[in-house]
């Protein structure tokens, strides 16, 4: 959501986060009205946040970094139409798909992701069968090893 917050405002993309933005905050702040299910103190908390930052800044309307819609965006993909279909992800899915340059950096965003994602947890190969430049040492004083290839 924040690659298509970067984009110029009168953009299809950010008229498309406008859109989703604007649905979620609505569905939520039902939700605090009726006390539904989705209600939390931090959800209360985090809309109280949002209000006051547009109060001070108006240009923070509808920002792809408000906390609640950080926490709750996904709600949008499956938010149901009356005929059952998921007019916002089908919407997001057709932008993507068909503006090449954004699903370029759509791409190289989502593997630079993951890739941080699997070094974060830990879950790529050890330090140990990490590739180097040719006979360096590991901290542990052991030789570097090839890879060993994955079995997935």
């Amino acid at each position: 959501m924040d690659m298509l917050g970067a984009l110029p405002a009168r953009s299809e993309g950010r008229r498309l986060l406008n859109g989703i933005f604007d649905a979620v905050e609505k569905l939520l702040r039902d939700e605090v009205a009726s006390d539904g299910q989705l209600v939390t103190p931090l959800l209360k908390k985090q809309l109280a946040q949002y209000d006051r930052a547009v109060k001070r800044d108006p240009k923070k309307k509808r920002s792809s970094r408000a906390e609640f819609f950080r926490f709750n965006q996904f709600l949008a993909l499956n938010m149901r139409d009356q005929s059952g279909g998921r007019p916002w992800r089908e919407a997001l899915v057709a932008f993507v798909a068909g503006d090449d340059d954004f699903r370029a950096e759509f791409d190289r965003e989502a593997k630079e992701l993951m890739l941080r994602l699997i070094d974060g947890m830990e879950l790529g190969p050890s330090p140990r069968l990490r590739p180097t430049s040719g006979g360096e040492r590991l901290r542990d004083g052991g030789a570097a090893s090839p890879p060993t290839p994955s079995p997935c």
